[in-house]
């Protein structure tokens, strides 16, 4: 190339700066960002004094002024609107001002309806950017503009007055508050908020960050002043010690279990109404539009029902119709469980790794709870105690969904079958020496290769079995995705389970015989439904759940030694007891040892 290429080394023709320099220029950045936050907040105040004058009129006091002030200030940061703040709602293609106590006392009319942005109805020309959302128990109004944002919606603070020696007025003032907070409740022995579906419970930190925006706790002050005035405090952390020590004491709005999609209710009928419910103690948090569910299904809508619900699924290598039953029935039960005081478990099981089951396991978890279920790895090799941990902090948090991933070898626990059978779940709060009880309305998940499960585990836990009859189940290819599909259409879903379980309890068909022990409304709603589909709506496809149960014990390593040789763990006893007289319950304590069926035998002898 013609000419000549000077090299020049950079890093001796630009020194680095000095120390000098660098100072002078942070210097110079945070002018800058002063001036520019200090112009900000200019602008900010002047917007706020503007929509205070709107809000209050002309000749209004200083105090009505500050109130004002107040509410529009947490508008604009915290992203609260409350009190008389002006929404601008569309009816009939014209906007109209309604103030956010007018929304909250009528929120079934509001739910859903349009409106302009909150703090700049002018945004883009007046355009429709907002929606109310009303119906849960955290009403919001969201805004498109500006990238989006989400308004929370409340009343006016409450304002408690601080007297010394008055603590006892103070606490009662502050419940009376929290019974008509829409989104605190007492979920067994917890103090909980619920926000977007998920249950959240509270500590004393959290109780009082909670507390300060719903209440303005104020004291008079007259120091140096020729009258007194009121001065606003913070929650007393003292009042948020006494409120949690209260426990059941507290008598706010009983929560049992949140749910996103419509289910059913102990008595058979849809619960698709968005809302509390205060008989049941459900919440039901509506995030889409609900699909409606027939009252009384014919069998067209229950062969459409079951095609829907079970779509995702038809590509599964499920092995025989007794795991097709199952799957229907986890299926079910994922959709039924808040109306359900027990409900067994379910195992999906597989003879190579890369089958399936734990995609199969987080489809059912994402139809119950609408969230990615926590998975939790197998403890093999540890105490029962961490199995206990795991499913209390689970359930305190109302965890709808638990898959139990990779279980190696035979597989039984006492917490875990405890848990299947209890309607609420007791355990110590970590850290502390006090015990609080929970509900339980989570569906229990599990996956593991070869699955072998003992003891009780095999009567209360249901599996499934899939065969993808490949040693390379990772390189297969399919048109679907379940768990994307699942997401996407769980509304849909949701009301087809609920449709084939309306359909068996107005068919006024024979019930399947039998019932199964420990699970009998579950057997009443979900088991008689799918063994109702077997007969008569695809018959043959799919088993009675109760057949899952007979090939789990007859499996059971712990069931067949007693089964071979009863005699030998009486031998056991003798040999280990000797030749002496003893109580019952040492007879009782070794046949029952291994949960055989010799030892069933047993299992309800009543003694002292």
């Amino acid at each position: 190339m013609p000419g000549v290429v000077e090299i020049v080394d950079t890093e001796t023709a630009i020194p680095d700066p000095t120390a000098e320099i660098k100072a002078e220029a942070h210097a110079a950045r945070d002018r800058t960002r002063d001036a520019v936050r200090a112009e900000g907040e200019a602008v900010r105040e002047a917007w706020i004094e503007d929509r205070v004058g709107k809000l209050v009129p002309d000749n209004a006091d200083d105090d009505t002024r500050d109130a004002a002030r107040a509410t529009v200030r947490r508008a604009v940061e915290n992203s609260t609107l409350s009190g008389n703040f002006t929404v601008q709602v569309i009816e009939g293609n014209e906007p109209r001002a309604v103030t956010v106590v007018e929304v909250l006392d009528d929120p079934s009319r509001y739910d859903g309806m349009l409106t302009l942005d909150p703090l700049e109805p002018d945004y883009d020309g007046g355009r429709v950017v907002g929606k109310l959302y009303t119906a849960g128990a955290r009403p919001n109004l969201f805004s498109f503009a500006h990238g989006g944002r989400t308004f929370r919606l409340m009343r006016q603070p409450a304002r408690i007055e601080i007297v010394k020696g008055r603590t006892y007025d103070i606490v009662q003032g502050t419940l009376e508050t929290l019974r008509r907070a829409p989104e605190a409740f007492d979920f067994g022995g917890a103090l909980v908020t619920v926000d977007r579906g998920r249950v959240h419970p509270l500590d004393d930190a959290g109780l009082i960050h909670f507390l300060g925006g719903v209440v303005q706790y104020w004291r008079w002050n007259s120091a140096r002043r020729a009258e007194p005035s009121g001065t606003l405090e913070d929650p007393p952390p003292r009042v948020a010690k006494q409120i949690l020590s209260l426990g059941a004491g507290r008598h706010l709005k009983t929560l049992s279990a949140v749910v996103t999609v419509p289910t059913l209710r102990p008595d058979g009928t849809v619960f698709d109404t968005p809302g509390y419910d205060e008989a049941t103690g459900l919440l039901f948090e509506a995030t889409e539009d609900v699909v409606p569910v027939p009252a009384a299904p014919d069998r067209a809508e229950v062969v459409e029902a079951l095609e829907t619900l079970l779509h995702p699924f038809r590509e599964f290598p499920v092995v025989a119709p007794d795991d097709w039953g199952v799957l229907l029935a986890a299926l079910l039960t994922a959709v039924v469980r808040p109306a359900l005081l027990t409900a067994p478990g379910f195992g999906f099981d597989a003879p190579v790794q890369g089958s399936g089951k734990t995609l199969l396991a987080n489809c059912v978890g994402v139809l119950a709870s609408g969230q990615a279920p926590a998975v939790w790895p197998h403890t093999a090799g540890k105490d029962d105690e961490e199995v206990r941990k795991r499913l209390f902090a689970a359930l305190r948090q109302g965890c709808r969904a638990l898959v139990w991933d990779n279980v190696v070898g035979t597989f039984n626990s006492a917490a875990m079958s405890a848990a299947l059978t209890s309607s609420n779940f007791t355990d110590r709060i970590l850290g502390k020496s006090e015990s609080i009880s929970v509900p339980n309305k989570a569906i229990l998940l599990m996956t593991g290769n070869n699955l072998t499960l003992a003891g009780d585990m095999a009567r209360r836990v249901l599996t499934c079995r899939i065969d993808p009859g490949t040693d390379h189940p990772f390189a297969r290819e399919f048109d679907l995705d379940p768990l994307v599909h699942t997401r996407k259409h769980r509304q849909e879903m949701a009301a087809a389970g609920l449709t084939i379980v309306r359909g068996w309890m107005t068919a006024d068909a024979e019930r399947a015989p039998g019932r199964m022990a420990s699970f009998e409304k579950w057997d009443d709603i979900v088991r008689q439904a799918v063994a109702w589909v077997g007969r008569e709506i695809r018959p043959g496809e799919f088993g009675d759940p109760m057949n899952a149960v007979f090939t789990a014990q007859s499996g059971d390593p712990e069931q067949e030694t007693l089964d071979k040789d009863p005699a030998g763990v009486l031998l056991q006893f003798t040999l280990t007891k000797g030749e002496f007289l003893c109580q019952a319950r040492g007879v009782v304590a070794v046949m029952t040892a291994s949960r055989t069926s010799f030892g069933f035998l047993f299992m309800e002898v009543p003694f002292g």
